[in-house]
């Protein structure tokens, strides 16, 4: 017994196997190319602005009447499949041919060979096979007849001639089969493989494109893209185009499959490249791969030049052989699921909205399959799966790494404006130290064969010491694994380049630590004289009247207050020693602030009667009485058995040693000694404690007797106060400059004393 085939099996494969017209015109077009044709023409024929005819011509092999016997009209036959074509073809189903039922009822097909005076002429009427589903399809008669060549076959080729069309053809459809044709050729060429070239020719609407091309103010149908215009040749090279305005990754596997070779560019910049073995992907060879991350600019300049948005464009094509595999890359198919990769890490991960590319399969690999339908794809199986693998993870996941950790997205804060558009400008220099790390650790694999980097990256890199070592050590790992001269040459040279800058850098921090030190003494000392002056013009901007009522209601509460404390003071335990000390400081703290607003008040230095006194038993006394808690005080005079009577007022001396001793205890002096001397006519008291000393900010140490000047959140006028007392006893004050530590004054008065 045998299969008989019903004349319904041409519908099974021809128009409903081809889902639209489109694809049945690239089937028809790669058959040109698998013939060798360097040249294929679709022309659309029209009568009234309405097309009547599609005619496919190309100067390809064509075939003789034997040829058109077994092979064009034995259906499912495959050149290829028998090895008897030598170039490599696009088609291996034998199918393609019925791509002419899709497009029209009726098919007039004109071939000669080179060598052939005669061309053969076959006339096929589709709708013959249509009639009765019972009839065998070898009983179907077509007229074949040998006839004189016309002028479009020259030396050889192929004429399809379709007519009686089955779909209208709009300008708008053929505008949107030129974008489709334009993806359907790949870009990439060879030395040994020209692409062939496609053109479209309708004459009817040559009017309108003129039309078009005035219109057309960016240029864009000059560059041979554009979808504006109907007629003229196809061209497909967009992915080059952009390679200029963003990043990009080349990954290649070997024609034998035996390595894997990584290239990364940027703008145009060649950044690395390394060749390793290729242990894991035993289906796959012959492959080369594209892809470009789409930065802002990029985008921008895809919709400038395309007329379209690079979403709308789709994304990730896959070649075989030269011609495009359906429907990788369309919008909205996702064969490697990346945008369900970008889901799980949006500020992590690449999704098809950044990035454009393609894949190219060459050779045989039969393994990869394309479905019968013509628009579904390859049939899956291993070799499927491992491209799936191979793509995401030494494609995808390194374009990733390069662009999210290299250049961190290319960093949107810093912008070029370029052509009109803002692109983002960090460029490969700008991060060198990252790339260099990312470079060595992709390098260092175990697999690695020969790796290489652009020498101005790794010259750029010495930003961190610690990150430069880092770098170094891993770039001289990878010229010993790859014995690579060029690296181990660059490696040596920065070595020495970085040892000039490493000694320099030291002088210059030297210089600059120098500098800092003295612009923070300037900028303390600005800071102090700024506090200084608002203080002074606060006080000057006080009204006089209500300072003096100010002070006098000190001096009324002090009054009211020494009172309360006499009161308080006759009510206390007097055993409790402590209580009774605090008080008695109380009492007296009260009784000076009583003077002193009298002092303010009456503009009167004068805070006791004159009368002769023992001036080193009196400042004994009062330091006793006053700061014996506070502080450790002690006073000493050259001589033990020195009486110096004074006859000016010694409760004067009670303001100079409360200012004095104050900023001792503010400098965090533990102990103070006051020591007594005569020095001439003059009696010299210095104060010298063990605190901090003067702050070392401070360039002029006498402006701490100035008005206002502070260094604390003291008012400034404590040492401005001394110094106008001291003056007004015919003496002044001084620091004492032979002091190491801590702090030291001296002061000296002019005065009646008696010794």
């Amino acid at each position: 017994m045998r299969f008989k085939v019903s004349t319904n099996i041409k519908n099974i494969l021809g128009k409903d196997l081809i889902s639209n017209k489109y694809i049945a015109i690239f089937e028809l077009v790669k058959n040109s190319c698998d013939a060798g044709a360097k040249y294929v023409s679709i022309n659309f024929v029209a009568r009234n602005n309405r097309v009547e005819k599609i005619i496919i011509s190309d100067d390809g092999c064509g075939m003789t009447s034997i040829d058109l016997q077994e092979k064009w009209l034995f259906m499912a036959y495959s050149e290829k499949r028998h090895g008897e074509q030598k170039n490599r073809m696009a088609g291996s189903k034998g199918i393609g041919r019925f791509s002419c039922d899709r497009l029209g009822e009726t098919l007039r097909l004109l071939t000669k060979k080179a060598a052939s005076k005669m061309a053969e002429e076959l006339i096929i009427d589709w709708s013959l096979f249509e009639k009765n589903d019972l009839q065998k399809v070898e009983e179907i008669d077509l007229q074949h007849n040998e006839v004189s060549p016309t002028n479009l076959l020259g030396v050889s080729g192929t004429i399809l001639e379709i007519s009686n069309l089955r779909e209208e053809w709009e300008r708008s459809d053929i505008l949107k089969l030129r974008a489709a044709l334009m993806k359907l050729v790949s870009p990439q060429t060879s030395e040994s493989e020209k692409q062939t070239k496609i053109e479209i020719v309708a004459e009817h609407e040559k009017g309108l494109d003129e039309i078009e091309l005035q219109k057309d103010k960016r240029g864009v149908t000059k560059t041979g893209y554009g979808n504006l215009i109907v007629n003229g040749p196809i061209v497909n090279d967009v992915f080059e185009k952009l390679g200029l305005k963003t990043t990009s990754i080349g990954v290649s596997i070997s024609e034998s499959g035996d390595t894997i070779e990584t290239t990364i560019e940027d703008r145009g910049v060649f950044v690395f490249r390394v060749l390793r073995k290729n242990d894991t992907y035993n289906w796959l060879e012959n492959i080369n791969v594209k892809l470009f991350y789409l930065n802002r600019a990029a985008k921008v300049n895809f919709a400038r030049i395309m007329g379209i948005d690079s979403v709308n464009y789709g994304s990730v094509f896959i070649y075989k052989n030269g011609f495009r595999v359906y429907p990788y890359g369309e919008t909205g198919i996702d064969f490697f699921k990346i945008n369900e990769r970008k889901s799980q890490g949006y500020n992590r991960f690449l999704g098809t909205r950044e990035l454009m590319g393609r894949i190219e399969i060459n050779g045989d690999n039969d393994h990869f399959i394309e479905k019968s339908s013509r628009d579904g794809g390859f049939i899956d199986n291993p070799a499927t799966n491992q491209l799936e693998d191979f793509f995401i993870s030494e494609v995808v996941r390194i374009l990733e790494k390069y662009v999210v950790e290299g250049i961190d997205w290319g960093d949107p804060e810093r912008t070029t404006f370029i052509e009109g558009v803002n692109e983002q400008g960090l460029s490969p220099v700008d991060v060198a130290d990252r790339i260099v790390l990312q470079f060595a650790n992709f390098a260092k694999r175990g697999d690695i064969i020969k790796a290489e980097i652009n020498p101005e990256i790794v010259k750029k890199a010495p930003a961190k010491e610690d990150s430069l070592q880092k770098n170094l050590k891993a770039l001289e790992k990878i010229s010993e694994v790859t014995d690579s001269k060029d690296i181990r040459e660059l490696v040596d040279e920065i070595k020495k380049e970085t040892d000039i800058l490493r000694t320099q850098k030291k002088e210059d921090r030297k210089t600059i630590d120098n500098l800092s030190d003295d612009l923070r003494k300037k900028d303390s000392e600005l800071k102090i004289r700024e506090k200084q002056a608002n203080a002074l013009k606060n006080k000057l901007a006080i009204d006089p009247i209500q300072y003096e009522d100010a002070l006098h209601m000190i001096y009324v509460l002090a009054e009211a207050n020494e009172k309360e404390l006499a009161s308080i003071y006759k009510l206390i335990d007097k055993n409790d020693s402590k209580i009774v000390g605090k008080t008695v400081n109380a009492f007296n703290n009260n009784k000076r602030i009583y003077k002193l607003s009298d002092l303010s008040i009456n503009y009167n230095y004068s805070l006791g009667v004159k009368k002769p006194k023992d001036l080193v038993e009196t400042v004994k006394r009062y330091v006793k009485d006053f700061w014996i808690d506070k502080i450790n005080i002690s006073v000493e005079t050259s001589k033990s058995d020195w009486k110096i009577v004074c006859n000016f007022d010694i409760s004067k001396l009670s303001i100079i040693i409360d200012n004095i001793v104050s900023n001792s205890q503010k400098a965090k002096a533990k102990n103070v000694l006051i020591r007594i001397q005569k020095k001439g006519d003059e009696i010299s008291i210095s104060f010298i404690d063990d605190g901090n000393g003067l702050n070392q900010s401070i360039s002029n140490p006498d402006s701490i007797f100035e008005r206002g000047y502070t260094t604390t959140f003291g008012f400034g006028l404590g040492l401005y106060h001394v110094k106008k007392i001291v003056e007004g006893m015919q003496g002044n004050i001084q620091i004492d400059k032979n002091v190491k530590t801590g702090f030291a004054l001296e002061v000296r008065i002019k005065y009646e004393c008696r010794f």
